[in-house]
């Protein structure tokens, strides 16, 4: 059976993922050839739907998560699949700032700078694993309702303040758009690059990267359900 993971290292991997990261979806695989977008520090990531071909779209439909993991001078991580939750009630978590203490992994601070519509500004504090320091930053976030093939869907991209903690960069976006045969679920897809201005193994990340990242949306799955 499968070992209990040390805290340190769980710690280590929602740095990594930096998502809602909770314990493995057993039923996660790596994507085959999946987009590669080449990005380098201070690049943006700009958001753009899954890619789903009658293969993808039936696999997620039974609940298999998606993920893409690459390992670079800019660490990419991607995660597409389908989240039981309505699509204003994944944006209402996201929004709910302050309450990332309460599902995010680590998270020893979160407070919101600012806020108005779908555009704010948070501040957060993760902790880390001997003998790595904690790591603080600021990230401007933005997001944009649209009408994506007829149905609801939202943008969301984040940007770290360059100079407001102790990560290098880090960037990304969710694209969530209600499930085309259920809009009571919301189809989602997380793509994450991140450079922790720190040194890890290769092989650390990559495991981390594929192993917790579909835990990204069992954690917003987990936290609607408590509130609620």
């Amino acid at each position: 059976m499968g070992r209990t993971m040390p805290n340190s290292l769980r710690t280590l991997l929602a740095l990594i993922a930096f998502g809602l990261v909770v314990p493995a979806f057993p039923g996660a695989s790596l994507i085959p050839g999946g987009d590669r977008i080449v990005a380098t520090a201070y690049a943006q990531a700009r958001p753009a739907p899954p890619r789903l071909n009658d293969s993808r779209r039936e696999r997620i439909r039974s609940g298999e998560r998606l993920i893409y993991a690459e390992v670079g001078e800019m660490n990419r991580a991607e995660a597409i699949g389908l989240i039981d939750v309505p699509l204003a009630d994944v944006i209402e978590i996201l929004r709910d700032y302050p309450n990332y203490v309460h599902w995010y992994p680590s998270q020893r601070s979160a407070e919101l700078l600012s806020i108005d519509g779908l555009r704010a500004t948070a501040r957060g504090e993760l902790g880390m694993p001997f003998p790595f320091p904690n790591r603080h930053y600021t990230v401007e976030v933005n997001g944009r309702p649209i009408q994506h093939e007829g149905r609801n869907a939202v943008e969301v991209t984040w940007q770290y303040v360059e100079g407001s903690g102790n990560l290098r960069e880090m960037h990304g976006f969710w694209f969530l758009q209600e499930w085309e045969e259920d809009v009571n679920k919301t189809l989602a897809r997380y793509v994450l690059y991140v450079d922790l201005g720190t040194w890890l193994p290769d092989g650390v990340i990559r495991w981390g990267q594929r192993r917790m990242l579909p835990g990204i949306f069992d954690g917003i799955e987990s936290w609607h359900r408590q509130r609620g």
